[in-house]
């Protein structure tokens, strides 16, 4: 199976590359495991090629996604900041989300994979085609409350 590992992306804070760097070695791993056939592109947004401009766009679809269905419980929005690892096929369908790190609220975090699993996204370019039937790539979903008065709550991706 042909993998290429793209630029982490530059952290300053060492435990939170370490953590990057960790999860993508289970990725690794895990994809080496399945013996599957097919290609799989492990990146990170912030690399060149056709690849940073397709994550990038599934950042804003995400980032778009979280802002139109804010999670909530009782009419009551959660707050908080969550990381997963997306799979995404040619047809731009998320085939997988797994948990890379949680907000620390598991009603949070479930509610921002059910999110992210309703993003579909375009299909892949002809020269991603020609060497990925499958990337997978971490996302952040930030739900964040302004501190201002009078200002609206917001979710962000990075």
């Amino acid at each position: 199976m042909e993998q290429i590992w793209l630029d982490i992306e530059h952290q300053a804070d060492e435990s939170v590359r370490s953590q990057k760097i960790r999860i993508f070695a289970e990725l690794q791993r895990r994809i080496e495991a399945e013996g599957s056939s097919r290609k799989h592109y492990v990146i990170s947004p912030n690399n060149d090629a056709p690849y940073a401009d397709y994550c990038a766009a599934m950042n804003r679809l995400i980032t778009d996604a979280g802002r139109d269905y804010f999670p909530q419980v009782e009419s009551q929005r959660l707050y908080g900041d969550v990381r997963v690892m997306l799979t995404i096929d040619a047809n731009g369908k998320v085939l997988g989300v797994k948990l890379a790190q949680s907000s620390g609220k598991e009603t949070l975090d479930r509610k921002a994979i059910e999110i992210i699993q309703s993003v579909r996204g375009a299909p892949f370019s002809a020269p991603m085609l020609k060497s990925a039937d499958q990337i997978v790539f971490l996302a952040r979903l930030r739900f964040l409350h302004e501190e201002s008065p009078g200002s609206a709550s917001r979710a962000g991706g990075s």
